[in-house]
């Protein structure tokens, strides 16, 4: 006969408890197989844990639904966004009940500290370009800090969705992984021919024509992979919102 579990872990599809029940059969509520419970922990077996994604998902796609259509637009919500954002982030990145890997451990802890680096650094820098004495040198120190920090944000961003996507057996989450790979790299790269041809075109003379057709080109790819980036986080929050139930029936099951 098959061993039975004596308490939890719960359901990753539902939510109900599977103690009691055979390690080879299904939940009674779903049909899910008990034995993707099993492995999908920590997320089968902490509700709080799970319950910080969830709320970190929901804050996540609140700021880029402000973000997106609204910061080009109106530049002053940015810091709202940018605010909601990095909310979302710390909660989704709250440390695991049992670190898996070593590799997922670094990256969680890289992407939540440099979504709050870059947080702070670019909220001092919008509060600087509106200062009273606003010195030229300290806004440009603010900004490419923030930027760089940001760029290192969106860098990790993959490797943990890889992360959680494997831990969790979210399907959806491992292959939104690979699919913002493609645009965080075009994000960065574009960010970064960007900066260049902006210093560029204030240290070198006679460069103009040349690094505004640059300048220009790298913006448009910055926009583009940014935009293609946040919808893929958005439609990946969602994605584990979704995976992830709702309540969590905390009752014994014979």
């Amino acid at each position: 006969m098959a061993a039975a579990l004596d308490r939890g872990p719960w359901c990753i599809r539902c939510g109900y408890e599977l103690a009691g029940l055979s390690h080879q059969g299904v939940c009674p509520e779903c049909a899910a197989p008990i034995r993707d419970s099993l492995f999908a922990s920590p997320l089968a077996d902490d509700p709080r844990y799970r319950e910080a994604l969830r709320d970190g998902a929901a804050t996540i796609r609140v700021g880029l639904v402000i973000a997106v259509p609204f910061g080009v637009c109106l530049p002053f919500v940015l810091p709202l966004a940018l605010l909601l954002l990095a909310l979302g982030v710390w909660r989704v990145t709250r440390p695991a009940p049992r670190v898996l890997t070593h590799e997922g451990e670094v990256v969680r802890r890289r992407l939540r500290w440099s979504m709050t680096l870059a947080t702070m650094l670019i909220a001092a820098w919008l509060a600087s370009l509106f200062g009273p004495s606003a010195i030229e040198p300290v806004q440009w120190a603010l900004g490419l800090g923030g930027g760089a920090a940001l760029l290192l944000a969106v860098h990790s961003t993959p490797g943990f969705l890889q992360w959680l996507g494997e831990r969790g057996r979210i399907s959806a989450v491992r292959a939104a992984a690979n699919a913002t790979r493609v645009s965080a790299w075009g994000l960065i790269l574009g960010s970064i021919v960007l900066g260049i041809a902006v210093l560029l075109d204030h240290v070198v003379p006679g460069l103009g024509g040349w690094m505004e057709l640059i300048g220009g080109g790298s913006a448009l790819v910055v926009l583009l992979c940014a935009i293609l980036f946040a919808v893929q986080v958005f439609a990946v929050a969602g994605d584990l919102r979704q995976a992830l139930p709702r309540k969590v029936d905390r009752s014994t099951h014979s």
